[in-house]
């Protein structure tokens, strides 16, 4: 297994296990290899005037979906990346085959619990709080 990093956009790879942070220095056996890819500079403080900026190279340079191997600690070793406007929607319409529950979990960084409605949560349970925000 090799990983592509950012930090060399070479044709260099790293393995698997030079990843940082991830248990065992594992991605997921059906992740295809090819797919991989580290954001090491989306490790680091972010102080740019434009914040986005930084994930402008993303679109061109990277496959249109591909799997980042950083660890959330206490949720998962990595996630996959979605970047194009037809996936990305194809994702948030078709939850039979996608899921968001447990992904906004930016609450358990301060030793919260509560989740982050209606981002947390899949349906049926998400229409419920969406038809609150968006009545009309």
């Amino acid at each position: 297994m090799s990983v592509h990093s950012t930090s060399d956009r070479s044709d260099a790879t790293f393995p698997a296990a030079t990843v940082k942070g991830l248990s065992g220095g594992k991605v997921p056996a059906h992740v295809p290899e090819s797919l991989v890819y580290r954001l090491d500079e989306l490790d680091e403080p972010n102080d740019r005037v434009d914040p986005f900026s930084i994930a402008a190279s993303y679109i061109e340079d990277f496959p249109p979906i591909f799997y980042w191997p950083r660890p959330r600690p206490g949720l998962n070793d990595g996630t996959w990346v979605v970047t194009r406007y037809e996936d990305i929607r194809e994702v948030y319409q078709r939850d039979e085959y996608y899921s968001t529950e447990g992904a906004a979990n930016f609450q358990s960084l301060v030793g919260e619990t509560f989740r982050m409605l209606p981002l947390a949560v899949d349906r049926p349970e998400h229409t419920k709080y969406r038809s609150l925000l968006n009545p009309w």
